[in-house]
């Protein structure tokens, strides 16, 4: 889930993530994660009905796992554009591409877990 609102060439973005994770060689069966991400997004090329962007991300999130609840550190960079049909002006159609890189403590658990890497989303957002 995402909320986006752009003012001018600026863009302020927030997304909520969640997914159950199956693990290998755990003790659960499912592991549990939350992330809450904010992106600052600038849009140097700005058209009728597209515009292109760039931005950065920060983001929190938590990890449950062996029982435990882990932290987790987000951020990187990104790209993307947006466009808006004629006739439908309030839906904006997007895609976006970035380098995420992500930090977790698991120093005290048996597990590789790499969540660094290129990251590839699809979206619509309805502006009111």
């Amino acid at each position: 889930m995402s909320v986006r609102g752009w003012f001018d060439s600026f863009s302020v973005d927030a997304t909520l993530f969640h997914t159950n994770v199956e693990a290998d060689g755990a003790d659960s069966d499912l592991l549990n994660l939350f992330i809450l991400d904010g992106r600052f997004l600038y849009a140097p090329i700005v058209k009728e009905n597209s515009r292109f962007y760039m931005g950065a991300n920060l983001g929190y999130g938590a990890l449950e796992m062996y029982g435990e609840d882990l932290d987790l550190l987000k951020y990187g960079l990104l790209i993307g554009t947006e466009y808006s049909f004629q006739g439908l002006p309030e839906l904006g159609f997007n895609w976006e591409v970035g380098y995420k890189f992500n930090t977790l403590d698991t120093d005290e658990y048996d597990l590789e877990l790499d969540l660094n890497g290129i990251s590839v989303s699809l979206g619509v957002h309805y502006y009111f």
